[in-house]
């Protein structure tokens, strides 16, 4: 039997498909939020269908399996309680709420780790069409607008030098990416043979790029055929093969590349993940016990039916598999997440690494930083960001030891982190209050992780 591949983190790179709320938070010029453009203002989490999409769930579930097992090694519940359907319950499961969120579109954390790290926003394109020409105008005006997988993977390495991670940790990362629909759907008038080939070579370039950085696991998900959404099958007969077509020669193309260079570099593992058998299976089979969908609501948008309503932050529509005329519900999302999940299960060993204690005040310091500068960016190309600052970095900057890197003594980073607690805890700092909750060194109730 094949040894399975040890992984401690998880990279997700991606569409709206991916996307865990980071394009609901982007404003048109500063000032005009995107999420009313796109048409998230319906979506109770932010995301692109009615709840959040694959990556979160399979978080989950793999948070939910690795909380169980360290409950076994604590003694907290035997082995026949231990399975991937695992219940925990009271105060367990005040347990697990703390030890990871989904609140965040960046990171999701456990046991104090960037367990998963996403790299995605609604609207990416694998190719970057941003100085290429075309006549329509709605086309044109998206690919000025939407970002690309090349500036993911910037965005990605930048972030892996600020926070020095290491080749080790880099050679135990899964990078899970899927793109490409919106080279098909949204910056070009019609799906075609040669903007796949685009897609191709931009998703085969990215697994490149990230190897020369140390990187060595990949899974490239497959597109799932969207000539069965129903944005297409309003469509006439002959736009409705075409997409098939086009979905076919996406997914073919796409293994045979994996393929290829798998058998160059030999010392990778490159996987792709059949989300286009599976979604035909779950559409051909829509009203099994399995997913309980209703077969007469295929082709119906859950945003526009009778049944859709967002009250309370909770938009079920359990028996539908659009969440809008083109992306799938959140049921739908679940379903693959579960597939990904016992696929990948078997090839890898996924465990998070046990956190070395942190007693240096400089760490804790500039983990702080690095997390609230992140914040405070969002911020500030958020709503009326012009108009946004920050008390806190001028209260650092002001205290005398600020962001020296040279030569500073552990007693002034604790002097910067006593002024940190107070701002956040005692003078309604909401920013760095908010960092300090994702980054579990408060609660929400101001209580300090003794930990820490």
């Amino acid at each position: 039997m094949k040894t399975r591949i040890q992984i401690t983190h998880i990279v997700a790179m991606g569409d709206s498909l991916t996307d865990l709320g980071t394009l609901n938070k982007r404003h048109l010029l500063g000032a005009i939020p995107l999420s009313y453009i796109v048409g998230l203002s319906k979506s109770p989490k932010g995301c692109f269908t009615n709840g959040t999409t694959y990556v979160g769930d399979y978080a989950a579930m793999l948070v939910s399996r690795l909380f169980a097992e360290d409950l076994k090694r604590n003694n907290q519940i035997d082995d026949t309680a231990l399975s991937d359907d695992v219940i925990v319950k009271g105060q367990e499961h005040r347990e697990l709420q703390k030890a990871y969120s989904l609140e965040n579109d960046k990171v999701i954390k456990y046991k104090e780790t960037d367990f998963f790290r996403i790299y995605a926003e609604g609207g990416l394109t694998a190719s970057d069409y941003s100085h290429s020409w075309t006549f329509s105008f709605s086309s044109m005006f998206a690919r000025e607008m939407v970002s690309t997988l090349a500036a993911k993977r910037k965005e990605l390495l930048h972030d892996d030098t600020k926070r020095m991670r290491s080749m080790d940790e880099k050679e135990k990362t899964l990078i899970v990416e899927w793109s490409g629909a919106n080279d098909l759907l949204m910056v070009n008038s019609r799906p075609s043979k040669e903007i796949v080939d685009n897609a191709i070579n931009a998703r085969i370039e990215n697994v490149k790029e990230l190897m020369k950085h140390g990187y060595q696991h990949f899974v490239l998900n497959a597109l799932p055929d969207f000539s069965f959404s129903p944005r297409y099958q309003a469509m006439s007969t002959s736009e409705q093969k075409n997409a098939h077509d086009c979905c076919s020669y996406f997914n073919d193309q796409l293994r045979k590349a994996c393929k290829k260079l798998q058998e160059e570099f030999a010392e990778i593992s490159i996987d792709v993940f059949e989300a286009d058998v599976y979604f035909k299976d779950v559409y051909d089979h829509s009203d099994s016990a399995e997913y309980g969908f209703d077969p007469e609501k295929r082709k119906q948008p859950f945003i526009n039916s009778k049944d859709f309503n967002l009250k309370d932050h909770i938009s079920k529509g359990l028996d539908y598999m659009f969440w809008d005329d083109i992306h799938p519900s959140a049921r739908l999302h679940e379903i693959l997440a579960k597939k990904f999940y016992d696929k990948y299960s078997k090839q890898f060993d996924i465990e998070v690494p046990n956190m070395k204690p942190i007693s240096s005040a400089q760490y804790l310091y500039e983990t702080f930083v690095a997390s609230y500068k992140g914040k405070w960016k969002q911020d500030k190309e958020g709503y009326f960001g012009n108009w946004r600052y920050s008390s806190v970095l001028d209260k650092l900057k002001n205290s005398g030891v600020g962001f020296v890197t040279e030569d500073d003594y552990e007693e002034d980073y604790k002097s910067e982190l006593a002024i940190i607690l107070d701002h956040a805890i005692n003078q309604c700092g909401a920013r760095s209050r908010q960092v300090l909750i994702e980054l579990h060194w408060i609660d929400e109730n101001n209580k300090i992780n003794a930990n820490i």
